[in-house]
């Protein structure tokens, strides 16, 4: 592969999501220090199931959680 081969795609964290979920994940984030971020991320993977910024939000959580 050729380094200078490079055709630019859309990030997963570029898609465009439904109504609320990016409220729902800004929410997560600032809940998470008070150990309530898991509501608002549930919330968000029950309207966006399939959206990897929901899943890749859920992954961090629950891997930094411990």
């Amino acid at each position: 592969m050729d380094l200078q081969d490079f055709e630019a795609q859309a990030l997963y964290f570029e898609e465009v999501m439904p109504d609320g979920v990016d409220a729902l994940i800004n929410r997560a984030s600032e809940l998470y220090s008070e150990g309530e971020a898991e509501g608002p991320l549930l919330s968000a993977l029950a309207l966006a199931p399939e959206s990897m910024t929901v899943l890749v939000a859920l992954y961090r959580f629950f891997y930094y959680r411990g």
